[in-house]
Parts: structure tokens; C-alpha cells; sequence
């Protein structure tokens, strides 16, 4: 035999919906626990282990679930791609999906990108929406560049430290007078 309660309108108004849902569980677990059903392979109420989706049902939650991500170039004043999220964008670049340094317009990847969770101003930024095979290259060739000037400034910043810990030395040929001047490191 199976017994009904109703419950007072407190547990299932808008603002107590946590409760609800936790009565919920408990009276199914109780339920479970009592009748053990066998169709009833899960045996923890609220539980979905061993629950299997199929490919096109994770790809439509994925859908549903995301929320677009755009990528401007700041140079160019453009939308140059949007993907479907963040972690998608996080793929098609082959980085770390948590870059959230990025995500604040302060600080643009490779720094040229600003990477937003909304779209930006479009009287500011025009649209030139890229394909991905385009958007993939042209941040490639753009990581390339970024690398070399970085680099570059890691060699003269190398040139500068060297040249605060050499001393002049200036050596002259006796004999001939001439003058040989160079740096030597102490």
C-alpha cells in the first residue's frame, strides 16, 4: 500500500524550491529503501550513475548549455571569430580553457586579442567574422611574431645586464701605439 501526503504550500512555493527538492529526494529514498523496485537499478534517490546519453544528446546539451564567446582583434578594430564556448575556443587555440587573466579587457592575448564573455561595443568594433581555419592561422602567425619579440626583448634586456656588470678595458700596442678597446665581464 502506498501513502499520499500533501504538502503545506511553505515547501513547494518559488523562494523554497532547495527544500522541495531535498524532501523530494528524501521521500524517494525512503520509497526506495522500503520497496526496493527492481526496475530500479540506481538505488540512491536523485542519483544518475550508469545513466547513458547518447553522443547526440551531449552534443545538444553542450548547445543548449553554452554560452557564445567572442574574440576581437584590437589592432583592427574587429569581431574576428565567435565560438560556441569558452572551452571551444580553448580547444581551436590548443590553450588552457582557464585563461581568465585574458578575459579582462586589460590584458589581450598575445597582445593583440581581447577575449570577451559578451559582445563588445559595435559602434567601436566592426565584424569580420573568420573561418576557423583562418582564425587558427592568423593567431599562429601572430604567436610566431609575439614569440621573436619577446625574444628580442629578452636579448637586450640580456645585452643591457651584461653590459652594467662589464667593465671598458682599452689595452695599446707599445710599439705601435694602437688601441684595442673591448667589454670584459667581471
Amino acid at each position: 500500500m502506498l501513502d499520499i501526503y500533501l504538502l503545506p504550500s511553505v515547501y513547494y512555493s518559488a523562494t523554497n524550491k532547495e527544500k522541495l527538492r531535498n524532501l523530494t529526494l528524501a521521500l524517494e529514498q525512503i520509497l526506495i529503501l522500503l520497496y526496493n523496485p527492481s526496475y530500479n537499478v540506481l538505488k540512491i534517490a536523485g542519483s544518475i550513475g550508469g545513466f547513458k546519453q547518447s553522443d547526440e544528446s551531449i552534443q545538444n546539451n553542450k548547445i543548449r548549455n553554452s554560452k557564445p564567446f567572442y574574440i576581437y582583434d584590437e589592432l583592427s578594430k574587429e569581431l574576428i571569430y565567435v565560438s560556441a564556448s569558452q572551452r571551444d575556443m580553448a580547444k581551436i587555440l590548443g590553450i588552457s580553457d582557464n585563461f581568465y587573466k585574458y578575459k579582462d579587457k586589460q590584458v589581450k592575448y598575445l597582445g593583440q586579442f581581447i577575449f570577451s564573455g559578451t559582445p563588445l561595443n559595435s559602434e567601436e568594433y566592426s565584424e569580420n567574422i573568420l573561418d576557423v581555419e583562418t582564425f587558427q592561422k592568423l593567431v599562429k602567425d601572430i604567436a610566431k611574431k609575439y614569440k621573436k619579440e619577446l625574444m628580442k626583448q629578452v636579448d637586450n634586456s640580456r645585452q643591457a645586464s651584461s653590459l652594467k656588470l662589464s667593465v671598458r678595458i682599452q689595452m695599446t700596442n707599445i710599439k705601435t701605439n694602437e688601441v684595442i678597446s673591448f667589454n670584459q665581464v667581471t
